[in-house]
């Protein structure tokens, strides 16, 4: 992930701020209860003290379309709601980009849900380390065609350009 402090997670409390819990929902929940904090478990093991130092992301297909897109710290924790989980271990830094750009401009995804994953995909790609990531952000500001999602596309690539480090940003 980018260098730099991030604490890409949730934070549920109550209204009197007197109980807290660190971790993200990204599974569904009730929508005929009141909302409740996700439980999560105890941690165990050894406290990592870079923990934090990595982006994971998280897709929801259904019936083999992209319906979500997530990134958070690899140090938050995640209640998926009972869902399974396939873990990816092992993409490069590259791979994941291209992977992530190939979705920020893909003209065959649902109007409904293009918007939201096309700037969650440039978010991701904005926390990648790898040089990549930047070259494929000033791509995205650069050459992605005036259409209204294509619009918030370059706006998401320019803020991840913002934040870079990278003197290729300038």
């Amino acid at each position: 992930m980018m260098d730099g402090e991030r604490n890409l997670c949730c934070y549920y409390s109550d209204d009197a701020m007197s109980t807290g819990v660190r971790g993200c929902r990204i599974g569904p929940q009730a929508t005929d209860t009141p909302p409740t904090p996700p439980q999560f478990p105890a941690p165990t093991g050894p406290v990592r003290l870079e923990a934090g130092t990595q982006v994971t992301i998280f897709v929801r297909l259904v019936e083999k379309r992209l319906e979500r897109m997530r990134a958070l710290t690899d140090d938050c924790p995640v209640n998926a709601g009972g869902m399974s989980l396939h873990w990816l271990t092992g993409v490069s830094g590259v791979d994941s980009v291209a992977w992530l750009k190939a979705r920020a401009v893909d003209d065959t995804m649902d109007v409904d849900v293009k918007s939201r994953i096309a700037n969650a995909a440039v978010r991701a790609i904005a926390l990648h380390r790898d040089p990549s990531a930047v070259a494929t952000l000033i791509d995205l500001a650069r050459s992605t065609p005036l259409t209204p999602t294509a619009t918030s596309v370059r706006r998401e690539a320019m803020a991840g350009l913002g934040q870079s480090r990278d003197p290729r940003a300038l």
